[in-house]
């Protein structure tokens, strides 16, 4: 894909057109001929499993290859280290007989401290559960992501990012409006206390941005780090890089210079994983799982 960046007048945040480094090789598929290729975990063996959606079945892999599968129903709809999540609640992915939460209506799970904790959707926001109780937050929430004692998620519909102290007991959570985005966020992480979230744009020709969130608690300042091939939506970062992917690629910013690499055009990504200074990547409707190596 080729990505075609037009000339403006007048356009926001005084936008300047980018050159990429250099378009990288062609890369060949660690697995090939998957059914539908989706989530990407690291496991306890310190090897990858991916869902091979179609076929019901997860697939552990190193870089050398597929090494084993197991049958897994219903299909997940998340991995989050060792655990999947499933319409039936929250199991093992090595195990999914073996429930650590067993309740319906689970939307999203999330880690504080190695403690398992989930959210469920309200009439009136979301309920955000752990073992120890639980709270209503009177937003939606998309996207969560955790800095020490800090919890933050997004609000896509209404383009925010609050804030959650969560050093109190979880009855105590209180949500605080912590950023406002121009256009719509999407995937969100952390790195050496920076935020890096992907969003997409319906304001021509601007297809999204990449972005990092400089500050803490309810101050964020925001660095535009890259305008973004259409679809922007998972983001890794590994030191000074940020990887991201699109519609059909893989995009990488240095955050120290701008400099843009194209990783890998023509590919539908279903999930996006940094291990070992390894980029991991499914590649779901051509049915491959990919590895590279990458440089800090």
């Amino acid at each position: 894909m080729i990505w075609f960046i037009f000339a403006c007048t007048n356009a926001p945040f005084g936008y300047e057109g980018f050159e990429y480094l250099d378009d990288q090789e062609t890369h060949v598929p660690t697995v090939e001929g998957l059914l539908f290729p989706t989530l990407l975990e690291e496991n306890d063996s310190n090897n990858i499993v991916v869902l091979e959606r179609d076929a019901g079945a997860i697939q552990e892999m190193s870089q050398e290859g597929l090494f084993d599968s197991w049958i897994v129903e219903p299909i997940p709809s998340q991995f989050l280290n060792r655990f999947m999540l499933t319409e039936n609640g929250i199991s093992l992915i090595e195990n999914p007989e073996e429930f650590r939460v067993n309740e319906t209506n689970i939307t999203s799970i999330f880690m504080i401290d190695n403690d398992l904790h989930w959210t469920k959707d309200h009439i009136d926001g979301t309920e955000l559960h752990s073992n120890s109780g639980s709270v209503l937050i009177e937003q939606s929430i998309d996207e969560i992501e955790v800095i020490n004692s800090h919890l933050y998620f997004i609000n896509r519909s209404s383009k925010e990012l609050f804030f959650i102290d969560i050093e109190e007991s979880i009855d105590l959570w209180t949500a605080e409006l912590a950023f406002e985005f121009t256009d719509e966020p999407r995937k969100m992480t952390s790195y050496a206390d920076s935020l890096y979230v992907t969003t997409r744009s319906t304001r021509w020709p601007y297809g999204g941005w990449v972005l990092q969130l400089l500050g803490s608690e309810l101050e964020w300042t925001e660095n535009r780090l890259s305008n973004s091939p259409p679809e922007a939506e998972h983001v890794v970062v590994i030191q000074d890089t940020v990887y991201w992917s699109s519609k059909q690629s893989i995009t990488s910013v240095r955050v120290d210079d701008g400099t843009l690499s194209m990783i890998a055009p023509n590919t539908t990504i279903g999930g996006l994983l940094i291990k070992d200074e390894i980029l991991w990547w499914t590649d779901s409707k051509g049915g491959r799982v990919f590895n590279i190596p990458i440089e800090p």
